[in-house]
Protein backbone atom coordinates (compact mmCIF):
# COMPACT_ATOMS: atom_id res chain seq x y z
CA UNK A 1 0.00 0.00 0.00
CA UNK A 2 1.50 3.20 -0.98
CA UNK A 3 0.37 6.07 1.14
CA UNK A 4 1.19 9.46 0.26
CA UNK A 5 1.06 12.66 2.20
CA UNK A 6 0.57 16.24 1.88
CA UNK A 7 0.96 19.02 4.39
CA UNK A 8 -1.81 21.73 3.81
CA UNK A 9 -2.79 24.44 5.31
CA UNK A 10 -5.67 26.83 5.67
CA UNK A 11 -9.32 26.87 6.71
CA UNK A 12 -12.41 24.89 6.10
CA UNK A 13 -16.09 26.30 5.80
CA UNK A 14 -18.75 24.91 8.02
CA UNK A 15 -22.41 25.45 7.93
CA UNK A 16 -25.55 24.82 10.75
CA UNK A 17 -28.16 25.34 7.48
CA UNK A 18 -25.77 23.52 4.75
CA UNK A 19 -25.76 26.42 2.10
CA UNK A 20 -24.96 29.50 4.53
CA UNK A 21 -20.93 29.43 5.56
CA UNK A 22 -19.15 31.23 8.61
CA UNK A 23 -15.80 30.57 8.48
CA UNK A 24 -13.86 28.71 11.06
CA UNK A 25 -10.52 27.56 12.08
CA UNK A 26 -9.24 23.67 12.17
CA UNK A 27 -6.75 21.56 13.49
CA UNK A 28 -3.49 21.41 10.98
CA UNK A 29 -3.81 18.01 9.45
CA UNK A 30 -1.75 15.79 7.30
CA UNK A 31 -3.64 14.93 3.56
CA UNK A 32 -3.39 10.90 3.52
CA UNK A 33 -4.41 9.34 0.52
CA UNK A 34 -4.33 5.50 0.31
CA UNK A 35 -3.48 3.40 -2.85
CA UNK A 36 -4.18 -0.52 -3.00
CA UNK A 37 -1.97 -2.55 -4.54
CA UNK A 38 -2.72 -3.27 -8.39
CA UNK A 39 -4.84 -0.11 -9.00
CA UNK A 40 -1.85 2.42 -8.34
CA UNK A 41 -1.93 4.32 -11.93
CA UNK A 42 1.54 6.71 -11.75
CA UNK A 43 4.75 6.88 -10.08
CA UNK A 44 4.93 10.23 -8.59
CA UNK A 45 4.37 11.06 -4.92
CA UNK A 46 2.79 14.46 -5.60
CA UNK A 47 -0.37 15.11 -3.95
CA UNK A 48 -1.43 18.27 -5.01
CA UNK A 49 -0.97 21.79 -7.39
CA UNK A 50 0.33 24.44 -5.85
CA UNK A 51 -2.07 27.60 -6.63
CA UNK A 52 -0.33 30.84 -5.70
CA UNK A 53 -4.26 32.45 -5.11
CA UNK A 54 -5.83 29.37 -4.01
CA UNK A 55 -7.57 29.15 -1.17
CA UNK A 56 -5.70 26.09 1.06
CA UNK A 57 -7.85 23.38 3.11
CA UNK A 58 -7.09 21.09 5.67
CA UNK A 59 -8.36 17.83 4.90
CA UNK A 60 -7.25 14.13 5.77
CA UNK A 61 -9.16 11.67 2.92
CA UNK A 62 -8.82 8.46 2.78
CA UNK A 63 -9.43 6.31 -0.79
CA UNK A 64 -10.34 2.74 -0.98
CA UNK A 65 -9.44 0.23 -3.48
CA UNK A 66 -10.92 -0.22 -7.11
CA UNK A 67 -13.94 -2.00 -7.66
CA UNK A 68 -15.30 -2.55 -11.10
CA UNK A 69 -18.99 -2.09 -11.18
CA UNK A 70 -19.61 -2.69 -15.14
CA UNK A 71 -17.05 -3.96 -17.55
CA UNK A 72 -17.22 -4.09 -21.08
CA UNK A 73 -18.94 -7.89 -21.15
CA UNK A 74 -21.96 -6.10 -19.21
CA UNK A 75 -22.53 -3.01 -20.96
CA UNK A 76 -22.79 -4.83 -24.11
CA UNK A 77 -26.50 -6.20 -23.57
CA UNK A 78 -27.70 -2.39 -23.71
CA UNK A 79 -25.78 -2.11 -27.12
CA UNK A 80 -23.15 -0.13 -25.50
CA UNK A 81 -20.23 0.23 -27.89
CA UNK A 82 -18.03 1.69 -24.73
CA UNK A 83 -18.86 1.58 -20.81
CA UNK A 84 -19.13 5.01 -20.57
CA UNK A 85 -18.31 7.90 -22.56
CA UNK A 86 -19.54 10.51 -19.72
CA UNK A 87 -19.71 10.82 -16.16
CA UNK A 88 -22.81 9.01 -14.29
CA UNK A 89 -25.84 11.33 -13.08
CA UNK A 90 -27.38 8.81 -9.70
CA UNK A 91 -30.35 9.69 -8.27
CA UNK A 92 -32.27 8.28 -5.32
CA UNK A 93 -36.52 8.01 -6.45
CA UNK A 94 -39.00 5.77 -5.60
CA UNK A 95 -36.26 3.77 -2.72
CA UNK A 96 -34.25 3.18 -6.11
CA UNK A 97 -30.84 4.51 -7.27
CA UNK A 98 -31.06 5.16 -10.79
CA UNK A 99 -28.25 5.88 -13.00
CA UNK A 100 -27.80 7.53 -16.35
CA UNK A 101 -25.13 5.90 -17.83
CA UNK A 102 -23.93 7.50 -21.18
CA UNK A 103 -21.52 6.02 -24.46
CA UNK A 104 -20.95 5.17 -27.90
CA UNK A 105 -24.44 3.17 -28.97
CA UNK A 106 -25.17 0.88 -31.89
CA UNK A 107 -28.40 -1.39 -32.08
CA UNK A 108 -28.43 -3.94 -35.37
CA UNK A 109 -29.36 -1.39 -37.98
CA UNK A 110 -26.46 0.84 -36.93
CA UNK A 111 -24.15 -1.81 -36.89
CA UNK A 112 -25.33 -3.13 -40.57
CA UNK A 113 -24.89 0.60 -41.42
CA UNK A 114 -20.99 0.44 -39.76
CA UNK A 115 -22.57 3.56 -37.68
CA UNK A 116 -22.59 4.77 -33.67
CA UNK A 117 -24.45 7.11 -32.29
CA UNK A 118 -23.92 9.03 -28.65
CA UNK A 119 -26.71 7.99 -26.42
CA UNK A 120 -27.94 7.08 -22.78
CA UNK A 121 -29.21 4.52 -20.62
CA UNK A 122 -31.35 4.50 -17.65
CA UNK A 123 -29.45 1.71 -15.11
CA UNK A 124 -31.10 1.11 -11.42
CA UNK A 125 -29.94 -0.90 -8.18
CA UNK A 126 -32.20 -1.06 -4.68
CA UNK A 127 -28.52 0.25 -2.88
CA UNK A 128 -25.51 1.98 -3.60
CA UNK A 129 -23.73 1.16 -0.71
CA UNK A 130 -23.40 -2.48 -0.87
CA UNK A 131 -20.52 -4.76 -1.83
CA UNK A 132 -19.70 -4.75 -5.08
CA UNK A 133 -20.89 -7.77 -6.21
CA UNK A 134 -24.67 -7.15 -4.77
CA UNK A 135 -24.18 -3.74 -6.39
CA UNK A 136 -23.45 -5.28 -10.08
CA UNK A 137 -25.74 -7.90 -9.89
CA UNK A 138 -28.66 -5.69 -9.17
CA UNK A 139 -27.79 -3.17 -12.34
CA UNK A 140 -27.57 -5.93 -14.46
CA UNK A 141 -30.94 -7.36 -13.67
CA UNK A 142 -32.56 -4.29 -14.14
CA UNK A 143 -35.29 -4.92 -16.05
CA UNK A 144 -36.04 -1.58 -17.07
CA UNK A 145 -32.36 -1.12 -18.82
CA UNK A 146 -33.68 -1.86 -22.32
CA UNK A 147 -34.34 0.71 -24.60
CA UNK A 148 -32.74 5.01 -24.00
CA UNK A 149 -33.86 7.16 -21.82
CA UNK A 150 -32.80 9.59 -24.06
CA UNK A 151 -34.43 9.33 -27.89
CA UNK A 152 -31.61 8.86 -29.91
CA UNK A 153 -30.65 10.59 -33.81
CA UNK A 154 -28.50 8.76 -35.62
CA UNK A 155 -29.52 9.88 -39.03
CA UNK A 156 -26.78 12.75 -39.81
CA UNK A 157 -28.55 15.72 -41.87
CA UNK A 158 -27.35 19.32 -43.37
CA UNK A 159 -28.60 22.39 -41.01
CA UNK A 160 -27.47 25.97 -41.05
CA UNK A 161 -26.26 26.40 -37.36
CA UNK A 162 -25.26 29.81 -37.75
CA UNK A 163 -25.52 32.69 -40.03
CA UNK A 164 -22.53 31.35 -42.18
CA UNK A 165 -23.40 31.38 -45.88
CA UNK A 166 -24.74 27.58 -46.66
CA UNK A 167 -25.19 24.70 -44.29
CA UNK A 168 -22.73 22.82 -41.86
CA UNK A 169 -23.08 19.13 -41.37
CA UNK A 170 -24.67 17.82 -38.19
CA UNK A 171 -24.41 14.83 -36.43
CA UNK A 172 -26.69 14.86 -33.47
CA UNK A 173 -24.57 13.01 -30.80
CA UNK A 174 -25.57 13.73 -27.22
CA UNK A 175 -24.53 12.49 -23.56
CA UNK A 176 -26.52 12.77 -20.58
CA UNK A 177 -23.96 14.67 -18.10
CA UNK A 178 -26.48 15.95 -15.12
CA UNK A 179 -30.02 14.70 -13.64
CA UNK A 180 -31.98 16.95 -11.19
CA UNK A 181 -34.74 16.87 -9.43
CA UNK A 182 -36.73 20.42 -9.37
CA UNK A 183 -38.26 20.85 -6.31
CA UNK A 184 -41.19 22.91 -7.39
CA UNK A 185 -42.06 20.56 -9.94
CA UNK A 186 -41.01 17.29 -9.27
CA UNK A 187 -39.90 16.93 -13.03
CA UNK A 188 -36.24 16.10 -13.91
CA UNK A 189 -34.48 18.27 -16.04
CA UNK A 190 -31.44 16.41 -17.29
CA UNK A 191 -28.42 18.60 -19.20
CA UNK A 192 -26.51 17.44 -22.20
CA UNK A 193 -23.22 17.24 -23.84
CA UNK A 194 -23.73 17.80 -27.33
CA UNK A 195 -21.23 17.19 -30.70
CA UNK A 196 -21.62 18.59 -33.58
CA UNK A 197 -19.10 17.82 -36.12
CA UNK A 198 -17.77 19.52 -39.89
CA UNK A 199 -17.64 16.40 -42.19
CA UNK A 200 -19.64 12.91 -42.12
CA UNK A 201 -17.71 10.11 -39.65
CA UNK A 202 -14.90 12.99 -39.50
CA UNK A 203 -14.90 13.65 -35.29
CA UNK A 204 -12.01 16.07 -34.88
CA UNK A 205 -12.40 19.37 -34.67
CA UNK A 206 -16.04 19.20 -33.45
CA UNK A 207 -18.26 21.76 -31.79
CA UNK A 208 -19.66 21.41 -28.12
CA UNK A 209 -23.29 22.73 -26.82
CA UNK A 210 -25.75 22.30 -24.06
CA UNK A 211 -28.78 21.52 -24.10
CA UNK A 212 -31.78 20.24 -22.00
CA UNK A 213 -34.50 18.38 -21.89
CA UNK A 214 -37.71 17.33 -19.03
CA UNK A 215 -39.10 13.86 -17.75
CA UNK A 216 -42.34 13.52 -16.24
CA UNK A 217 -42.22 9.63 -16.28
CA UNK A 218 -38.76 9.21 -13.97
CA UNK A 219 -36.14 9.89 -15.81
CA UNK A 220 -37.37 6.87 -18.69
CA UNK A 221 -37.84 9.10 -21.34
CA UNK A 222 -37.45 13.12 -22.04
CA UNK A 223 -40.05 15.55 -23.86
CA UNK A 224 -38.32 17.03 -26.54
CA UNK A 225 -34.67 16.80 -28.42
CA UNK A 226 -32.08 18.54 -26.57
CA UNK A 227 -31.06 20.40 -29.67
CA UNK A 228 -33.82 22.15 -29.92
CA UNK A 229 -33.48 23.29 -26.49
CA UNK A 230 -29.90 24.76 -26.28
CA UNK A 231 -28.75 26.48 -23.40
CA UNK A 232 -25.01 27.50 -23.83
CA UNK A 233 -23.38 28.03 -26.62
CA UNK A 234 -20.40 29.96 -27.51
CA UNK A 235 -20.00 33.77 -29.44
CA UNK A 236 -17.72 31.84 -31.51
CA UNK A 237 -19.13 31.00 -34.93
CA UNK A 238 -19.59 27.29 -35.81
CA UNK A 239 -17.71 27.59 -39.12
CA UNK A 240 -14.73 29.30 -37.34
CA UNK A 241 -13.62 26.73 -35.43
CA UNK A 242 -12.49 24.50 -37.91
CA UNK A 243 -10.20 27.16 -38.89
CA UNK A 244 -8.63 27.98 -35.13
CA UNK A 245 -8.25 24.01 -35.25
CA UNK A 246 -6.21 24.11 -38.67
CA UNK A 247 -4.21 27.08 -37.24
CA UNK A 248 -3.10 24.93 -34.27
CA UNK A 249 -6.01 25.93 -31.56
CA UNK A 250 -7.95 22.77 -29.56
CA UNK A 251 -10.00 20.53 -31.17
CA UNK A 252 -13.44 21.73 -29.93
CA UNK A 253 -15.21 25.09 -29.39
CA UNK A 254 -18.47 25.50 -27.33
CA UNK A 255 -19.04 24.49 -23.80
CA UNK A 256 -18.72 20.96 -23.00
CA UNK A 257 -18.71 18.28 -20.52
CA UNK A 258 -21.60 20.22 -18.16
CA UNK A 259 -22.30 19.52 -14.50
CA UNK A 260 -24.90 21.01 -12.27
CA UNK A 261 -26.01 21.79 -8.65
CA UNK A 262 -28.56 23.75 -6.74
CA UNK A 263 -27.08 26.62 -4.90
CA UNK A 264 -28.80 29.14 -2.29
CA UNK A 265 -26.45 32.40 -2.00
CA UNK A 266 -26.49 34.72 1.11
CA UNK A 267 -29.67 36.27 0.20
CA UNK A 268 -31.53 32.64 0.25
CA UNK A 269 -32.28 33.38 -3.57
CA UNK A 270 -31.58 29.77 -5.50
CA UNK A 271 -30.55 28.48 -8.33
CA UNK A 272 -29.08 25.62 -10.54
CA UNK A 273 -25.33 26.61 -11.38
CA UNK A 274 -23.73 24.60 -14.31
CA UNK A 275 -20.13 24.10 -14.83
CA UNK A 276 -18.58 23.83 -17.92
CA UNK A 277 -15.26 23.40 -20.18
CA UNK A 278 -15.28 26.60 -22.37
CA UNK A 279 -13.60 27.17 -26.20
CA UNK A 280 -10.61 25.17 -24.86
CA UNK A 281 -9.46 27.88 -22.19
CA UNK A 282 -10.90 26.38 -19.01
CA UNK A 283 -14.08 25.81 -16.60
CA UNK A 284 -16.89 28.75 -16.92
CA UNK A 285 -20.45 29.00 -14.85
CA UNK A 286 -23.49 29.90 -15.69
CA UNK A 287 -26.74 29.76 -13.50
CA UNK A 288 -30.44 29.80 -14.35
CA UNK A 289 -33.03 30.89 -11.24
CA UNK A 290 -35.25 27.96 -9.91
CA UNK A 291 -38.65 29.25 -11.03
CA UNK A 292 -40.79 26.34 -11.48
CA UNK A 293 -41.24 24.72 -14.81
CA UNK A 294 -38.80 27.93 -16.42
CA UNK A 295 -35.91 26.68 -14.36
CA UNK A 296 -33.25 25.85 -16.29
CA UNK A 297 -35.04 26.56 -19.73
CA UNK A 298 -33.48 28.08 -22.50
CA UNK A 299 -32.85 31.96 -22.01
CA UNK A 300 -33.17 31.54 -18.10
CA UNK A 301 -29.11 30.97 -18.03
CA UNK A 302 -26.94 33.56 -17.49
CA UNK A 303 -22.86 33.54 -17.58
CA UNK A 304 -20.42 34.83 -15.12
CA UNK A 305 -18.19 36.91 -16.43
CA UNK A 306 -15.47 39.74 -14.45
CA UNK A 307 -17.84 39.38 -10.78
CA UNK A 308 -21.65 39.58 -12.94
CA UNK A 309 -23.79 37.36 -13.84
CA UNK A 310 -24.87 39.41 -16.84
CA UNK A 311 -23.79 37.27 -20.28
CA UNK A 312 -26.60 35.60 -21.60
CA UNK A 313 -26.22 31.51 -22.03
CA UNK A 314 -26.70 31.81 -25.60
CA UNK A 315 -24.13 33.05 -27.25
CA UNK A 316 -22.23 34.93 -24.47
CA UNK A 317 -18.60 35.33 -22.93
CA UNK A 318 -17.72 33.86 -20.17
CA UNK A 319 -14.45 34.25 -17.31
CA UNK A 320 -12.72 31.27 -16.57
CA UNK A 321 -13.08 30.45 -12.84
CA UNK A 322 -10.28 27.67 -12.35
CA UNK A 323 -6.59 27.98 -13.29
CA UNK A 324 -6.02 27.54 -16.78
CA UNK A 325 -4.05 23.74 -16.43
CA UNK A 326 -7.92 22.98 -15.51
CA UNK A 327 -9.18 22.46 -18.65
CA UNK A 328 -12.43 21.68 -19.09
CA UNK A 329 -12.88 17.95 -19.53
CA UNK A 330 -15.40 15.69 -17.62
CA UNK A 331 -16.11 16.93 -13.86
CA UNK A 332 -18.94 16.87 -11.36
CA UNK A 333 -19.96 19.47 -8.87
CA UNK A 334 -21.94 18.91 -5.42
CA UNK A 335 -22.32 20.60 -2.17
CA UNK A 336 -21.04 18.78 0.74
CA UNK A 337 -22.57 18.78 3.84
CA UNK A 338 -19.51 18.07 5.84
CA UNK A 339 -17.59 20.70 4.66
CA UNK A 340 -20.01 23.03 4.21
CA UNK A 341 -18.32 23.83 0.61
CA UNK A 342 -19.52 23.44 -2.55
CA UNK A 343 -16.81 20.58 -4.08
CA UNK A 344 -15.58 19.86 -7.55
CA UNK A 345 -14.33 16.17 -8.93
CA UNK A 346 -12.64 17.16 -11.73
CA UNK A 347 -9.33 15.40 -14.19
CA UNK A 348 -6.20 17.19 -13.98
CA UNK A 349 -4.81 16.58 -18.14
CA UNK A 350 -1.25 17.73 -18.27
CA UNK A 351 0.21 14.97 -19.88
CA UNK A 352 2.71 14.52 -17.24
CA UNK A 353 3.14 12.67 -13.84
CA UNK A 354 0.85 14.95 -12.29
CA UNK A 355 -2.53 13.49 -14.08
CA UNK A 356 -5.63 12.40 -12.41
CA UNK A 357 -8.41 12.85 -10.75
CA UNK A 358 -8.79 15.71 -8.12
CA UNK A 359 -11.69 17.77 -6.18
CA UNK A 360 -11.28 21.63 -5.22
CA UNK A 361 -13.75 23.31 -2.91
CA UNK A 362 -14.85 26.55 -2.95
CA UNK A 363 -17.73 28.51 -0.01
CA UNK A 364 -19.57 29.89 -3.11
CA UNK A 365 -18.94 27.79 -5.89
CA UNK A 366 -17.34 30.82 -8.08
CA UNK A 367 -14.57 32.27 -6.07
CA UNK A 368 -11.91 31.35 -3.42
CA UNK A 369 -11.44 27.91 -4.90
CA UNK A 370 -8.74 25.70 -2.52
CA UNK A 371 -5.50 24.21 -3.81
CA UNK A 372 -7.21 20.92 -6.08
CA UNK A 373 -5.79 17.71 -3.95
CA UNK A 374 -5.36 14.17 -5.82
CA UNK A 375 -8.46 11.69 -5.71
CA UNK A 376 -6.30 9.09 -7.72
CA UNK A 377 -3.58 9.48 -10.17
CA UNK A 378 -3.54 8.14 -13.65
CA UNK A 379 -3.23 9.31 -17.23
CA UNK A 380 -6.59 11.06 -18.75
CA UNK A 381 -6.58 10.11 -21.87
CA UNK A 382 -6.05 6.46 -24.21
CA UNK A 383 -3.38 4.69 -24.81
CA UNK A 384 -1.55 1.28 -25.05
CA UNK A 385 -2.00 1.79 -21.19
CA UNK A 386 -4.44 1.97 -17.96
CA UNK A 387 -6.29 5.28 -17.81
CA UNK A 388 -9.59 7.04 -16.48
CA UNK A 389 -11.71 10.19 -16.97
CA UNK A 390 -15.13 10.89 -16.26
CA UNK A 391 -15.63 11.29 -12.29
CA UNK A 392 -18.53 12.29 -10.16
CA UNK A 393 -18.83 11.50 -6.19
CA UNK A 394 -22.20 11.07 -4.59
CA UNK A 395 -22.26 10.97 -0.61
CA UNK A 396 -23.57 8.16 1.01
CA UNK A 397 -26.98 8.07 2.05
CA UNK A 398 -27.49 11.24 0.00
CA UNK A 399 -30.03 11.22 -3.03
CA UNK A 400 -27.96 12.34 -5.37
CA UNK A 401 -24.39 12.76 -7.23
CA UNK A 402 -25.09 16.73 -6.36
CA UNK A 403 -24.87 15.65 -2.53
CA UNK A 404 -21.86 15.04 -1.06
CA UNK A 405 -20.55 14.28 2.55
CA UNK A 406 -18.21 12.63 4.78
CA UNK A 407 -18.27 9.09 3.34
CA UNK A 408 -18.65 8.80 -0.20
CA UNK A 409 -18.50 6.56 -3.31
CA UNK A 410 -16.38 8.10 -6.66
CA UNK A 411 -17.41 6.88 -9.59
CA UNK A 412 -15.07 6.91 -12.96
CA UNK A 413 -13.97 5.50 -15.77
CA UNK A 414 -11.15 2.63 -15.82
CA UNK A 415 -9.89 2.01 -19.21
CA UNK A 416 -7.74 -0.40 -20.23
CA UNK A 417 -5.02 -0.38 -22.69
CA UNK A 418 -6.77 -2.96 -24.95
CA UNK A 419 -9.38 -0.24 -25.33
CA UNK A 420 -11.64 -1.78 -23.31
CA UNK A 421 -13.84 0.51 -20.89
CA UNK A 422 -15.29 -0.20 -17.22
CA UNK A 423 -17.69 1.56 -14.57
CA UNK A 424 -15.54 1.92 -11.40
CA UNK A 425 -15.72 3.05 -7.93
CA UNK A 426 -13.85 3.53 -4.85
CA UNK A 427 -14.70 4.84 -1.04
CA UNK A 428 -13.74 8.19 -0.42
CA UNK A 429 -13.61 9.04 3.19
CA UNK A 430 -13.16 13.14 4.09
CA UNK A 431 -11.70 13.32 7.47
Amino acid sequence: MLVLQALVEGMVNASSQGRRVVTRPVLFVILSIFFISGAVYGGSTTSKIRYPDASPVRLRVNLGPEEIVLGSDAASTWGLLETMDMQISVLRQGGRYYFWLSGWFADDAARRAGRRFGASVRLSAQEIDTPIAALRASLQADPEARGYAIPAVRSAHTVPIDDDPGPTYLDEDIWTAGVWRNPETGDLLAVFHMEEYYAANVFVPWYGSIGVAVSRDGGATFDSRPFERRILTSPVRFSEGRRRFENGKPEFLGHVHPTIVPVTDDDGRKYLYLYSGYDGIGVVVARSRIDGSRTGMPGTWWKYRDGRWDEPGLGGLATRILGEDVGGGAMSASYNDYLGRYLLVFLYETGDEREGIYFMTSADGVTGWSEPLLLVRGPTSPGNRLWLNFPSMIGIGKSSTHETSRENWLFYMHGGPDGSRALARRRVSIQ
